[in-house]
């Protein structure tokens, strides 16, 4: 599915055609590719700042090409998607990334409850050739306390330039804590030789 096909999708969902819909996979297509070299992010923001899609449980997002697409916040503005159990951002390298300053606004709505049923958070890879900005780490270390993600189970990071030996430290430290006690899977990859107290942290946690 190519932009046009998304913009239909999101006139209808937007019409209220599909108002019970529990399930959205919009896996390996091209969301934003006009052409290889022309994109076009406007139909895939428009879809992503429905408010009809109250009941939406699912939404699978995997080896989408939104390198450059800076709209990823709007799935966690608060009420927008209050019933997302699983929302799934990864895929293989370089087809879909996050920076480090979109991963702070992304997050920075799950810290007031903006994904309050959220249970599955794959979260896709950083650029390799961003400076070493810790932000967008912290800053989810920094959601997961705020006990708006109590309902986590599982969580997946893919290898990030931010998950350096501090962010990965701090958090572990608040995985540990028990915010997140229902969590049931972690998968991450950490962006340093040394990892520093972190392993530790979580082995504590456990």
């Amino acid at each position: 599915m190519r932009p046009a096909g998304v913009k239909q999708l999101a006139s209808a969902v937007n019409a209220e055609a599909v108002p019970h819909l529990r399930v959205l996979v919009l896996k390996n297509n091209e969301l934003a590719d006009v052409t290889d070299e022309e994109k076009d992010y406007t139909p895939i923001s428009e879809l992503l700042t429905t408010n009809a899609l109250k009941e939406l449980e699912n939404f699978d997002l995997t080896d989408n090409r939104l390198s450059e697409f800076e709209g990823f916040f709007h799935l966690t503005v608060p009420g927008r998607f209050p019933n997302l159990r699983k929302l799934n951002m990864g895929g293989r390298r370089y087809s879909l990334y996050m920076s480090s300053e979109q991963l702070v606004r992304f997050v920075t709505g799950l810290a007031v409850g903006g994904l309050p049923s959220l249970q599955g958070l794959v979260i896709p890879y950083g650029r390799s050739t961003e400076n070493l900005n810790a932000g967008g780490v912290v800053a989810l270390a920094n959601a997961l306390s705020s006990g708006h993600l109590a309902e986590l189970r599982g969580l997946e990071i893919a290898a990030r330039p931010d998950m350096t030996k501090e962010a990965f430290e701090g958090l572990s430290r608040i995985l540990a804590a028990g915010k997140t006690s229902l969590l049931q899977t972690l998968d991450l990859s950490v962006h340093a030789d040394d990892t520093g107290e972190g392993v530790g942290n979580l082995a504590e946690g456990i």
